[in-house]
């Protein structure tokens, strides 16, 4: 990692230490029959991986959900049969700053909403997803259960015997509906 990297990582860690010094620690009781607004966190790197999270969408549209996505790729734009939502942000290059916090209208936007529930569907930790997991507002946050990201969730579903995106999405609408 050469000196501006390490600048970078150093400058993004400090802003996302501020956050998390504002960031509500206990969870307030919501169950999903309850909820009404439910935000979708998500960071994939392949296009097949939309698939289940785009079921899962319309499963909470089915159910009268207002739904919210934040999403990020690694360099594919998400296509418009995935995700037909009008409450969708992709994450574009030029709303990062210099150190890698997202910042734009678009996302500030976003953070204003308090949400009921927030799913955060990443397999894998993205700087700028798990920044926004913090500065967001959310009664109850779920995520996938990793011993390094303990602290960010309420609600963590394990999925070590077959971990890929599938299989989480099975876990959180079977655990979500049972709440």
């Amino acid at each position: 990692m050469n000196l501006f990297e390490s600048v970078k990582k150093v400058s993004g860690n400090w802003a996302l230490k501020q956050v998390i010094r504002n960031s509500p620690k206990e969870p307030e009781p919501v169950s999903f029959k309850e909820a009404v607004k439910i935000g979708i966190l998500f960071y994939i790197k392949e296009e097949a991986e939309m698939n289940p999270i785009s079921q899962f969408i319309q499963f909470l549209h089915e159910n009268k959900k207002a739904v919210y996505i934040f999403g990020a790729t690694s360099g594919f734009p998400v296509p418009k049969s995935k995700i037909t939502n009008l409450n969708f942000i992709q994450l574009k290059e030029d709303e990062l700053k210099w150190n890698g916090v997202p910042d734009s209208y678009r996302i500030k936007t976003f953070l204003e909403n308090e949400f009921d529930i927030i799913i955060d569907f990443s397999q894998e930790e993205y700087f700028p997803l798990k920044y926004m997991l913090w500065a967001v507002k959310a009664k109850i946050k779920v995520g996938k259960y990793d011993l390094h990201t303990a602290n960010q969730y309420h609600f963590m579903i394990d999925t070590w015997q077959k971990p890929d995106i599938f299989n989480f999405t099975e876990q959180i609408n079977h655990y979500l509906t049972a709440l």
